[in-house]
């Protein structure tokens, strides 16, 4: 993932999101929906990163101690301090760093497709549609999953509204009737 731009990291802020998810039993929960493994610039801590996940899907507790054979476990070639590195670092407030660091992963994006359109747009190798078309898909990507999460107080109204209407025609009437 890297891509020259050394500038669109944060090495402190990545160690203070591990560190804390190493050393709080909860506080994976708080930031799982917005960091993915690209969240992380350094190898190293995408791979501490990718190891907590995988513990934590399995029911595991991702702590200082058992991160160490999950590494192994996944091949990674660490040494002691570097977990030591890692740990000696938290936050009170994890959810903002994981905020900057899912807006540096956007950046990091845009830098790359940024990239792309200075190579496309001085080139006639590819046809212009196609680089129009690439485009739109990788701008639309993004930003695509999180759009999906975000909902207004109006669709969740029409919702409402729609199922008291399939209610009171009897339409769509979901449990068991009871007379009530």
């Amino acid at each position: 993932m890297k891509n020259g731009n050394h500038y669109l990291s944060d090495k402190e802020c990545e160690l203070c999101v591990l560190g804390t998810l190493l050393l709080e039993r909860n506080a994976i929960h708080q930031v799982r929906e917005l960091l993915t493994p690209n969240s992380f610039y350094f190898d190293f801590h995408r791979e501490v990163y990718c190891a907590i996940i995988a513990m934590t899907d399995r029911g595991e507790r991702a702590d200082v101690l058992s991160i160490g054979p999950e590494l192994s476990k996944r091949r990674v070639a660490y040494k002691p301090y570097d977990i030591v590195e890692v740990s000696q670092n938290s936050t009170f407030d994890i959810t903002q760093y994981a905020c900057r660091l899912f807006d540096l992963e956007k950046r990091r994006k845009f830098y790359d497709l940024g990239q792309y359109l200075i190579a496309n747009g001085t080139s006639e190798c590819e046809d212009i549609e196609d680089v129009l078309q690439a485009t739109n898909d990788r701008l639309s990507a993004i930003f695509g999953d999180t759009v999906k999460h975000i909902r207004t107080a109006t669709d969740y109204l029409t919702e409402v509204v729609e199922q008291v209407n399939n209610n009171l025609s009897g339409q769509n009437i979901p449990g068991t009737p009871t007379g009530f």
